[in-house]
């Protein structure tokens, strides 16, 4: 640590020297100026003493700041990483039954409303709330989106033998519900590349966020530091 002088504050009592000095050349001597020079004084350490509380006062809202990061730091990794997680269960193809079994690992495969909220919870605890919130949303979305998926594939499959099964001149109405299934099957197929995508830009969003936060210590710590006059 190096000592470091408050400008200020010296400039402050270059000023008080300068006009005692200056107020005792006039004529009359400083006892006709002593009220004038005992104001001066008191205000210029209100100033003082104001302008310190208020350094202080912005080292202390740093400080809050710091540990407010501190604490969601972590949180905020570990919600990104249960992101991560369920996106590379997405990998390539159809990826319904992985997710599905994602889910199913965490026991969260047939929760709901606030039992689904708490397995969140207990997956990221040191999380935010604001990021547990939006990620129990998003997953939830996206594993209603795979069971639909995966349901209408099993459908698809039902009807499909059941066409197979049939005669040529009796298949009419199978082919219609053939035709049916894959376009039902289709549809929740796009649905949950929609829900993968939108998982997807919560990821981008998390590590957007750690990065301005990472950032944000690193620029506190170096303020503190100047502060307190340490060299880097």
């Amino acid at each position: 640590m190096k000592q470091r002088y408050d400008l200020l504050a010296m400039s402050l009592l270059m000023f008080t020297a300068v006009l005692t000095v200056s107020l005792i050349a006039l004529p009359g001597g400083i006892k006709e100026w002593q009220p004038i020079i005992g104001a001066s004084i008191t205000g210029l350490g209100v100033i003082v003493a104001a302008w310190n509380v208020t350094r202080q006062m912005r080292l202390a809202a740093r400080g809050r700041e710091q540990d407010r990061i501190e604490k969601e730091l972590p949180g905020l990794r570990s919600a990104h990483n249960l992101v991560l997680r369920f996106l590379d269960r997405c990998g390539t193809g159809w990826p319904e039954d992985p997710i599905l079994e994602a889910f199913e690992e965490m026991g969260a495969l047939t929760a709901w409303g606030a039992d689904f909220e708490a397995l969140i919870d207990k997956a990221i605890p040191s999380a935010p709330d604001f990021a547990r919130g939006e990620l129990s949303f998003a997953l939830q979305l996206l594993r209603d989106a795979a069971q639909r998926v995966h349901d209408c594939q099993q459908r698809y499959m039902e009807v499909k033998q059941e066409y197979e099964r049939s005669e040529e001149d009796e298949r009419a109405v199978p082919e219609a519900r053939l035709s049916l299934a894959v376009r039902t099957r289709d549809g929740a197929r796009e649905r949950l590349k929609r829900q993968i995508a939108e998982l997807g830009k919560s990821g981008e969003a998390l590590a957007i966020r750690i990065a301005a936060e990472e950032n944000r210590r690193r620029t506190l710590r170096r303020e503190h530091d100047q502060f307190l006059g340490l060299d880097h």
